[in-house]
């Protein structure tokens, strides 16, 4: 495994993780539960198409 470290990309990538973070909204359980089953079955699936390191 190896590291980037070229300045330039470092901080874009830095900048897209803080501007996520921006706008990021924490969901308790309850509000969870509440959900549709299409949310919870495409909220499972996205998670089995994530790639494993």
């Amino acid at each position: 495994m190896g590291f980037i470290t070229e300045p330039g990309f470092v901080q874009s990538v830095k900048k897209m993780l803080e501007d996520d973070l921006a706008v990021c909204v924490a969901v308790d359980l309850n509000e969870y539960d509440k959900k549709p089953l299409w949310f919870k079955l495409a909220v499972r699936v996205s998670r089995l198409l994530t790639p494993l390191l």
